[in-house]
C-alpha cells in the first residue's frame, strides 16, 4: 500500500503520542488568562485582544522550541474587524502572519458574514463542479459513481454543515445539479422531482440515501453544537473536561438527531408515495415494505469490489435500479426475440422462457450457492437424482451435514418475478411462501424416503430471499464464518450483497440477453457432415 502521508507510512500511535507531547507547551502558555487556546494536534489557534495576542504569539516563539515546536508565521493567519486591520499589521509587522477579515478554520469558516457568504459559495462552486464531472463518469461507471458519492462527496459537504450555521439556503444551486445532472446520468433516464425525493431516502427505507443538502443543514449544525456543548464550555472556562459527562452529551445529541431524522424520512416517504400513480405506488410500496423487512439491499450499501464479484457493469446496475422502481429499463428491445412479443416490458423479460435465458438465470443461482456450500462444507453434488421412479425427480443440490452430521441436504432452487401479472395482487412473502410449500409438496416426501432433509431456497427477482433461503443463508455464513475465522456479522453482509448481485446480474440477463437460439449448419441443411 502506497502512502505519502497519514499514518500509513510510520506508527499509528504517533499522532496521539505528538498530541500528548503538546501539554506541556500548552499548559506553559496558560498563564496568559486573557486568551482562550484551542490546539488540534499540531494545530494552534487562539483568541483574545490584539495586544495579548502578540504576547502569546512571543511566548510561543520562546517556549516551543523546547518542545519540539517551531511556529511559522508565514503559515499563519491572524483574523480582525476591517477597523483593525491597519492596526494589527502595525503590530504583527515582522512576524510574517498574514492579516485578514476572515478565513478556514477547522473546516469551517471564521470572519464577517460578507466573507462567510463568500467562502460558502466557493465552496458549493466546488462541490457543483465535482457533482459534473462525477456525472460523467456514471454515463460508463454508474455503480462506481455512485459509490463514490454515498459514501465520500456528499460527506464533505456534511461536516461543511456541522460548522457552519444558516447555509442552507446556499445548497440550492447544488441540490438542483444532483437532481439534474448526476440522477440522470446515473440512473439512464429523466428523473422526476417525486423519485428524487425517493432516492434521498436511506437505503433502509427504499431510497438510494443520495442527501438532499437543503434539508439536513440545520439539523446537522444544531447536533453538532449540542454534541460539543462540554467540551466548548471546558474551552471557554478553562476547565478540565469531564469525559463521562462528554460522551452523555454526544450520546444525547447523537440520539434526538436520530429520532427527528427518522421522523422527517417517515414524513417524507409517506408523502412521496402518496403523488405516484396507482400502479407504481403499488409497486414501490411492496418494495419498501420488503426493504424494511428483510434488508435485501445490501448490494447498495457495498463497496462494488472487483475481488468480491460485487462490480455490475452500467446496464446490469441500471436495470437493478428499474426492478427496483418499477422503471422502464433504458435501451430495452422494441419486441422479443423469442417469441415474438410486440410489447417487451419488464415483465415480459423476466418471465419470457424462450430462448433459456430463465433457466440460465436458475442455473447461475444454483452454481453460486454451489460455489459457497463447496467451500462450507465440500461434497457438493449438482443435480442429484432424488426419485428414478416416474416420472423422476432431481434436485439443484445435494450437501452432505448442513442440518445433521452424515446426512445429506438436497436444495432446490427457484426465481420469481413477484411482479408478475398473476401475482400482482398479493404480498411478496406470501408468493414466495406458497412457492416454498410447492416445492415441498413436490420433493419433500421422495427425500424422506431417502432420509434426506430438504429445502428449498425461493427468492425474487430483485434478491428477496424466502424464509426458507434466509434460515438457510444464516446456517451457511456462520459456517463460512468458523471455517475462515471471521466475524459472523461482517461475512453476512457480504455474502448476502453477493447473493444479491448475482440474482440482479441474472435477471439483467434476461432483459439484455439474445433468445435466439443458435442453429448449425447441420439443422439448417437438415443433415448431419460426416
Amino acid at each position: 500500500m502506497y502512502s505519502k502521508e497519514g499514518v500509513i507510512q510510520g506508527d499509528p500511535l504517533a499522532m496521539p503520542l505528538y498530541a500528548l507531547a503538546t501539554l506541556p507547551l500548552i499548559k506553559s502558555l496558560s498563564c496568559h488568562t486573557d486568551t482562550t487556546q484551542c490546539w488540534y494536534a499540531d494545530d494552534s489557534s487562539v483568541q483574545g485582544t490584539i495586544e495579548n495576542l502578540v504576547n502569546w504569539w512571543k511566548d510561543l516563539n520562546t517556549q516551543g522550541p523546547q518542545y519540539g515546536y517551531y511556529p511559522e508565521g508565514n503559515k499563519s493567519c491572524l483574523v480582525v474587524s476591517q477597523e483593525d486591520i491597519e492596526y494589527a499589521q502595525h503590530v504583527f509587522e515582522g512576524t510574517g502572519i498574514k492579516v485578514v477579515t476572515g478565513s478556514r478554520f477547522l473546516g469551517g469558516y471564521v470572519g464577517t458574514n460578507e466573507d462567510k457568504n463568500t467562502f460558502v459559495v466557493s465552496k458549493v462552486d466546488e462541490w457543483k463542479s465535482a457533482v459534473v464531472k462525477l456525472a460523467q463518469v456514471s454515463q460508463r461507471e454508474p455503480q462506481a459513481a455512485y459509490a463514490a458519492f454515498v459514501k465520500s462527496l456528499q460527506f464533505q459537504w456534511t461536516y461543511f454543515q456541522r460548522v457552519i450555521n444558516g447555509v442552507e439556503d446556499s445548497f440550492q444551486s447544488l441540490n438542483a445539479t444532483i437532481r439534474s445532472v448526476f440522477l440522470p446520468s446515473m440512473i439512464g433516464g429523466p428523473v422526476g422531482d417525486d423519485e428524487a425525493d425517493l432516492f434521498s431516502l436511506p437505503v433502509k427505507k427504499g431510497g438510494l440515501a443520495i442527501n438532499n443538502p437543503m434539508i439536513m443543514a440545520n439539523l446537522n449544525f444544531e447536533t453538532s453544537k449540542k454534541c460539543s456543548t462540554v467540551l466548548v464550555s471546558s474551552i471557554s472556562n478553562k476547565t478540565q473536561l469531564e469525559l463521562c459527562e462528554h460522551h452523555n452529551a454526544m450520546n444525547e445529541a447523537k440520539k434526538l438527531a436520530k429520532t427527528i431524522k427518522n421522523d422527517m424520512e417517515d414524513s417524507l416517504l409517506q408523502n412521496t408515495l402518496q403523488k405516484f400513480p396507482p400502479q407504481k405506488k403499488r409497486t414501490i410500496e411492496r418494495s419498501i415494505g420488503s426493504v424494511v423487512k428483510t434488508k435485501i439491499s445490501g448490494w447498495l450499501s457495498a463497496m462494488p469490489l472487483k475481488r468480491d464479484h460485487l462490480d455490475m457493469s452500467r446496464y446490469e446496475f441500471r436495470d437493478a435500479l428499474a426492478i427496483r422502481y418499477n422503471r422502464q429499463p433504458v435501451d430495452m428491445p422494441q419486441s422479443c426475440d423469442g417469441c415474438g412479443e410486440k410489447k417487451f416490458d419488464l415483465n415480459h423479460a423476466l418471465c419470457c422462457k424462450t430462448g433459456g435465458l430463465v433457466t440460465r438465470r436458475h442455473n447461475e443461482i444454483r452454481d453460486l450457492f454451489g460455489e459457497l456450500c463447496e467451500k462450507a462444507w465440500g461434497n457438493v453434488t449438482k443435480e442429484p437424482i432424488i426419485s428414478e421412479e416416474a416420472p423422476g425427480l432431481r434436485g439443484d443440490l445435494a450437501v452432505r451435514g448442513v442440518w445433521e452430521a452424515q446426512r445429506e441436504a438436497l436444495f432446490d432452487v427457484r426465481v420469481m418475478d413477484t411482479d408478475a401479472p398473476s401475482y400482482v395482487s398479493r404480498p411478496v412473502m406470501s408468493v414466495l411462501q406458497s412457492a416454498e410449500e410447492e416445492k415441498k409438496r413436490k420433493y419433500l416426501q421422495a427425500c424422506e424416503e431417502r432420509h434426506a432433509t430438504f429445502t428449498p431456497l425461493v427468492t425474487s427477482v430483485d434478491g428477496l430471499f424466502g424464509l426458507q433461503m434466509t434460515c438457510f443463508v444464516r446456517t451457511l455464513v456462520e459456517r463460512l464464518a468458523e471455517r475462515m475465522s471471521k466475524p459472523v456479522g461482517r461475512l453476512m453482509g457480504m455474502i448476502r450483497a453477493r447473493i444479491s448481485v448475482a440474482i440482479l446480474r441474472a435477471s439483467s440477463m434476461c432483459l439484455r440477453g439474445s433468445r435466439r437460439r443458435f442453429k448449425s449448419g447441420e439443422s439448417l441443411l437438415g443433415f448431419e457432415v460426416v
